[in-house]
């Protein structure tokens, strides 16, 4: 059994509080016959999903099609009698993983589930859907949505259609909702939105001088309120960057701090090689765009002429 800590919130003017309690785990026959299952058709498709916050569901039980993995029924979670449940991101892991899944973690850390959803319950899950897919890495502690107007008497009988606009730069504000009426006409609704959330961001451990290459053992990970959070902020990926200038202990880690060291820079000469059938003619272009290997750039040739080149190395391209 898994504990759960948080709420989200989200009603009418009277409020409507879903208490996330515990949610159960399947056992490990119900996760072994999964992978059963998977392993007798031989080769599991490898299709990625996103795992977000929040899924409104018709039944107690959690299957892999939830996710979006379509066909697969095979249950892996149970709610039992519960209205909502949440569940741990690491512990969900673990069974997608062992179900051989793929998937993008947009969650925050926790997933919950919420049965026979509500019209407003439907669009709290798409508005958690929606800053996930602005902030993959923002961590949603509460939310509340509520109507800017009193709500019509057969607001329940409305089907929810989608959010139509939601920019979501602070932890406040407003939002229009599109519902479809009993007549299928569509009505927009105005609501209000305020949420509490975390974002990471990157804070330096020691002074980082200027031409400085950035290392995993120059910075740490910490927590900002959502309000606070430069949207400058450094993100962890696979670039290699160099700083620009002198970066002070403490400090949290921006883009404009850093600039990234790419194979070919904007400008370069390279060799391009054009391939036509079995032959390959080799001209000099210049490079219109910085990149890294196998990235497709734009190149020059001397006749002002551009083509779409891949980068095979720091001196050649390839015009295909």
């Amino acid at each position: 059994m898994i504990q759960c800590q948080l709420h989200f919130n989200c009603g009418n003017s009277s409020g409507v509080e879903h208490n996330l309690a515990k949610v159960g785990v399947a056992s490990s026959n119900l996760v072994s016959r999964s992978i059963f299952f998977l392993l007798l058709f031989f080769i599991p498709k490898l299709y990625a999903f996103d795992i977000y916050p929040m899924y409104c569901v018709d039944s107690q039980y959690i299957r892999l099609s939830t996710f979006g993995f379509e066909g697969e029924d095979n249950e892996i979670l149970d709610l039992k009698t519960r209205k909502a449940a949440k569940i741990e991101m690491k512990n969900l892991s673990e069974i997608l993983k062992a179900n051989f899944k793929s998937f993008t973690d947009k969650s925050g850390g926790y997933v919950a589930f919420v049965r026979n959803c509500s019209n407003l319950d439907h669009m709290q899950e798409r508005f958690l859907q929606i800053l996930a897919d602005k902030y993959p890495q923002i961590t949603v502690e509460r939310l509340e949505i509520t109507p800017q107007n009193t709500l019509d008497s057969d607001f329940e009988l409305y089907k929810f259609d989608s959010i139509a606009s939601a920019k979501i730069l602070k932890s406040k504000g407003s939002f229009r909702a599109n519902f479809e009426s009993g007549d299928f006409s569509l009505k927009t609704i105005p609501f209000r939105y305020k949420f509490r959330a975390k974002m990471p961001v990157l804070v330096s451990l020691k002074q980082i001088e200027q031409k400085h290459m950035l290392s995993f053992l120059d910075y740490t990970t910490s927590q900002v309120d959502f309000d606070e959070y430069n949207h400058a902020s450094l993100r962890v990926s696979g670039q290699k960057l160099i700083s620009k200038t002198v970066i002070k202990s403490g400090e949290i880690l921006l883009s404009r701090h850093f600039e990234e060291i790419n194979l070919v820079r904007k400008g370069d000469k390279l060799n391009a090689i054009i391939q036509d059938g079995g032959l390959n003619i080799i001209t000099e272009v210049s490079a219109m765009q910085s990149g890294n290997l196998g990235d497709t750039i734009r190149v020059k040739s001397k006749d002002n002429k551009s083509y779409q080149a891949t980068i095979t190395s720091p001196k050649e391209v390839v015009i295909r």
